[in-house]
């Protein structure tokens, strides 16, 4: 890896504003710190990985996306972030099919909340991802999350897939996502994650009253970090 120019390789899956998000954020924080990288987009049209997942289940996805990875690397990519929450379900499936790093977004919020060592976390995302448990942080019970109850979660579950995920954002996925905070907070929450990488896209969290974590931008600078820390390679 040149650490001069190194390419960050970008596997979107669940919808474009997400990985638009992810090349803005990726921009913003190198500019800001002098470096810049080179970064190669390769995006899954939506439908196509979510009818992969109905029809065949997560494994299946786990394929697909690995053999996308396979084509980023191909093209030159020396570290490649998925740019979907719910994708890291089958993280371990996808890092396994390639030699470059995949860093995991559960892993850098886990390092943010550690920093903040604010517990609670309430956690919002897809339903896929918080009931997958795919942010599990730690089996010791004083690092604690809550998710929002069924109702509202399903509720949010489909502002994602059915309209944000497609850059179809008005009041009401706003209002949504406001709800789901107001009511993590009611329950206890300390920290709020925007566990899903489109909803940092929705912007509604000036209301909230505790520390608020993009995922998005803390799997970037985790991103970074490896680069900066590994100049002269990689590990998984």
């Amino acid at each position: 890896m040149n650490i001069s120019t190194p390419t960050i390789g970008l596997l979107g899956g669940m919808g474009w504003p997400s990985t638009a998000h992810y090349y803005s954020c990726m921009n913003r924080i190198t500019v800001s710190d002098n470096q810049s990288f080179h970064i190669i987009v390769n995006s899954l049209p939506f439908d196509q990985v979510r009818q992969v997942a109905e029809k065949q289940g997560f494994s299946a996805v786990g394929e697909l996306l690995s053999e996308e990875a396979m084509r980023l690397e191909d093209a030159g990519a020396d570290i490649i972030l998925l740019c979907a929450v719910t994708a890291h379900l089958v993280h371990n499936q996808v890092s396994s099919a390639v030699k470059v790093p995949v860093p995991s977004i559960c892993a850098a919020v886990k390092e943010k909340l550690y920093e903040l060592d604010q517990w609670p976390a309430g956690l919002l995302g897809t339903r896929d991802s918080l009931v997958g448990d795919v942010f599990k942080l730690s089996d010791n019970e004083s690092f604690s999350t809550i998710i929002p109850p069924r109702h509202i979660l399903d509720e949010l579950d489909g502002a994602i897939k059915n309209n944000i995920a497609f850059g179809n954002i008005g009041n009401r996925e706003k209002e949504v996502l406001e709800e789901a905070i107001k009511n993590l907070e009611a329950s206890g929450a300390r920290t709020i994650v925007l566990a899903c990488t489109e909803l940092p896209i929705v912007s509604r969290t000036e209301s909230a009253s505790v520390p608020v974590i993009d995922a998005v931008e803390a799997h970037c600078q985790s991103a970074i970090n490896h680069i900066l820390k590994n100049p002269h390679g990689k590990t998984n």
